[in-house]
């Protein structure tokens, strides 16, 4: 699993820069799952689907203390269940 960080755009720039990293070492960028951290959206669902178009199949949400405010996890779990048929 590759993790990264950032919008769309910059896991684009990211991913692109690993597959050159990939070619040099004879290594199918494809076998590589995307990961990205996530969380700071007001719209996750937008945000996800630019990231899913990226490649990225794996999110990790962001929920910092000290009162852990779980509102954004709860937008994203929302919008994983609606996209999952849940």
């Amino acid at each position: 699993i590759w993790h990264s960080f950032g919008d769309a755009a910059t896991v684009a720039r990211k991913s692109a820069i690993l597959a050159e990293h990939c070619a040099a070492v004879g290594r199918d960028p494809a076998d590589i799952e995307r990961s990205v951290g996530v969380g700071g959206s007001s719209d996750p669902g937008a945000e996800a689907e630019a990231l899913l178009a990226q490649g990225v199949t794996l999110f990790t949400v962001d929920v910092s203390g000290p009162h852990h405010d779980l509102r954004r996890l709860d937008q994203w779990l929302a919008w994983r269940d609606e996209r999952n048929g849940a």
